[in-house]
């Protein structure tokens, strides 16, 4: 088991998505990126929802519309709340991918995709 902060999870979402949908991936990339997507997109999802519900707590409604936005005066507090749930740390299943599995010369990953996934010892 490997740990990742949920800011680590918010950046490497995508790029285990991407992989999971590249088309020209090995089937063994894919399957890794599979283990990685769902319970990633889990807690997103869950970050998301609480994010919302900590701008309502320290925001000011916008007009007639379900839009808030944080007011001046609690905005050190709204940031202590979203940092505190940035740095959560959660036990992920530990995941490598070699470069032959991603087939870098025919892929559509990125420059970015590839520094992440090392980054964070995604990539051998």
């Amino acid at each position: 088991m490997s740990k990742l902060k949920m800011k680590d999870i918010l950046e490497l979402t995508p790029v285990v998505t991407k992989i999971v949908n590249e088309e020209n991936v090995s089937g063994a990339a894919k399957l890794k990126s599979a283990d990685l997507v769902e319970p990633f997109q889990k807690k997103v999802e869950l970050f998301e929802k609480e994010r919302r519900n900590i701008v309502v707590k320290y925001g000011e409604k916008q007009g007639d519309r379900d839009e808030y936005k944080v007011a001046v005066d609690k905005i050190d507090d709204y940031s202590k709340e979203i940092d505190e749930m940035l740095e959560v740390e959660y036990d992920i299943t530990e995941t490598k991918f070699t470069k032959e599995e991603l087939k870098l010369d025919v892929t559509k990953l990125t420059g970015l995709d590839l520094a992440a996934l090392k980054k964070f010892g995604l990539l051998d």
